[in-house]
């Protein structure tokens, strides 16, 4: 019987950063011990297989399979994940995972399910202008879905800052987690979009980054295309900036964590465990540290508090499954 969802991750095994294999490693792990019951997890591999990566991810019930680089991969190694809207099994929905993120408890995906609609998280940051859109518009005729709301970065800076949060009015979301309805056009609409986009703002006085092979933006112009979209709770991809807004209540409403923002190139020889502190210390509880006078401080404790829960977590999960012998297997045979 085919599943009505499953959960996707796109892994390229063809990085040299070791800090690839640890996410994955850390998302097959938590998946095991946090929904394995509910939702089946497939991992598809891009580039040479890594066998300690497949060979753990089989060992915990996952299934593997090998797929050759998607259309637009010289414009964007990221844009492999778009694989993961159509690739693997034939289940209804997909929930798309980027490999930085990791469960922390079973999703409920019940709500969801069913609508034929994109389900995502508002983005972190507002990565395109207002001249940008307008540009994709007038010279491109692609539209993202109108809607309204404030990305997690402004939120946090007008906090700091003492001034009202401006939101946007386009459906853009993070692309890091999604769940997507079992539709080809949705996910070739995706591609040719973020094709487009890169060739038209390649020479063009408003390029950049976000323009020249971002799937985020193409995302938003094909769900634009698509015509239906809507937001999951938060909880349902928590970053940094999460934990120091407070977006959720208890570690309950907390089930997919996102650990956006690990940019530095990690030593191969370094444990996972140890990776992980660090990239907790820096992106985590630095971003707690900045509340300090702006908040009455039971509301930073309380979410301090889930911080440390969620970090407790991430480290028990990273143990019970032995992840710095399973890393340093991987690495050997790297």
């Amino acid at each position: 019987m085919t599943p009505a969802c499953v959960a996707r991750t796109v892994f390229d095994a063809r990085s040299k950063d070791p800090k690839y294999a640890q996410q994955v490693l850390l998302l097959l792990a938590s998946w095991h011990a946090c929904a394995n019951d509910g939702v089946p997890l497939e991992l598809l591999i891009v580039g040479p297989e890594l066998k300690g990566v497949t060979d753990f991810a089989l060992a915990l019930g996952a299934t593997v399979h090998q797929s050759e680089p998607i259309a637009c991969d010289e414009l964007s190694k990221a844009s492999n994940k778009i694989l993961g809207a159509t690739g693997g099994s034939s289940a209804s929905e997909v929930l798309l995972l980027d490999n930085d993120v990791w469960f922390s408890s079973r999703p409920d995906l019940r709500p969801f399910v069913g609508k034929r609609t994109i389900f995502g998280c508002t983005a972190g940051r507002e990565r395109v202008t207002p001249a940008q859109w307008a540009v994709m518009s007038s010279e491109l005729g692609l539209n993202p879905l109108p809607s309204h709301a404030v990305p997690l970065q402004e939120r946090l800076s007008s906090l700091l800052e003492g001034r009202p949060p401006r939101a946007i009015d386009q459906y853009y979301i993070n692309s890091g987690v999604l769940l997507l309805p079992d539709a080809r056009d949705l996910a070739d609409a995706w591609v040719s979009h973020l094709m487009r986009l890169a060739r038209h703002f390649q020479a063009h006085p408003l390029r950049s980054k976000e323009m020249c092979g971002s799937d985020q933006t193409a995302l938003a112009t094909a769900a634009g295309q698509f015509g239906s979209a809507a937001y999951m709770p938060e909880g349902f991809n928590y970053r940094p900036v999460s934990f120091a807004l407070g977006l959720v209540e208890s570690p309950d409403s907390v089930h997919l964590v996102h650990m956006v923002g690990s940019s530095e190139r990690r030593n191969a020889d370094e444990p996972l465990s140890a990776c992980l502190r660090r990239y907790w210390t820096v992106r985590v509880d630095r971003l707690l540290e900045q509340l300090d006078g702006h908040l009455p401080k039971p509301d930073i404790d309380d979410r301090r508090a889930l911080s440390a829960w969620a970090f407790a977590r991430m480290l028990a999960i990273a143990h019970d499954y032995d992840l710095d012998r399973v890393y340093q297997r991987c690495v050997q045979e790297s």
